[in-house]
């Protein structure tokens, strides 16, 4: 059963997960679903106040652990994690899979890859914030922005696109941001950008030539681990 499982796991280079979270109010199953997670990761899910970023900062991490238990056939006990020196988390129970995520208002993106390393980002589309745009984006992308049809999702386009490649390269978003060209030809090619709804979402790896993307539900991780 293990043999097929990852047999199945190579069928695509990246497997790309998106989970809304419609319930935004703390729950029993909720507290129970603690339990699977590590010590530092629980204290940081009730670090937060209010319930929604509760609740996103523990799906996400749950998320990460279903899916990679899948992949792997490690049990939920066995799985190591560690963080690099800027804070990117790195999978140490089988360093062939490299793991990104990240959460916006109500949703959260998780991507997968087999030996590719990965960055990803997710935003709630809204009234985008131009006013930081001379002090964030690149002239090529300012333009981009100024001259699109939509410029509110073309920000967020750029923004998901600049923050996944960031994440990619394990930096943050302490570097010069207008040095970062997402529309520079060296780079287009590395990144997968869509629209989910109201999201826009957006992945930057080496290899996007074979990407599964699936919408999953948190009805789905509470019967998994619970």
């Amino acid at each position: 059963m293990l043999f097929l499982l990852l047999i199945t796991s190579y069928k695509y280079s990246m497997k790309v997960y998106f989970l809304p979270i419609t319930n935004t109010n703390w729950e029993r199953h909720d507290t129970e679903l603690l339990h699977y997670l590590s010590e530092y990761r629980k204290n940081k899910v009730l670090a937060y106040r209010y319930d929604i970023d509760k609740k996103l900062c523990l799906y996400a991490a749950l998320l990460v652990r279903m899916k990679l238990i899948l992949l792997t056939g490690i049990p939920n006990n066995k799985l190591n994690f560690s963080f690099l020196s800027t804070k990117k988390p790195v999978f140490l129970s089988n360093s062939l899979y490299h793991f990104n995520f990240s959460h916006t208002r109500n949703a959260i993106l998780c991507g997968i890859s087999y030996s590719n390393n990965i960055g990803v980002d997710i935003e709630n589309i809204n009234t985008a914030p131009f006013e930081i745009i001379d002090s964030t984006f690149h002239s090529d992308e300012k333009n981009y922005v100024i001259s699109s049809k939509s410029p509110d999702i073309a920000f967020y386009e750029i923004w998901t696109q600049k923050e996944a490649y960031m994440k990619y390269k394990g930096v943050g978003l302490n570097d010069d941001l207008t040095l970062v060209n997402t529309k520079h030809p060296k780079l287009l090619p590395y990144f997968l950008t869509w629209k989910n709804g109201n999201y826009i979402c957006s992945i930057f790896s080496d290899d996007i030539s074979s990407v599964n993307i699936e919408t999953i539900n948190e009805k789905q991780i509470i019967q998994f681990f619970l």
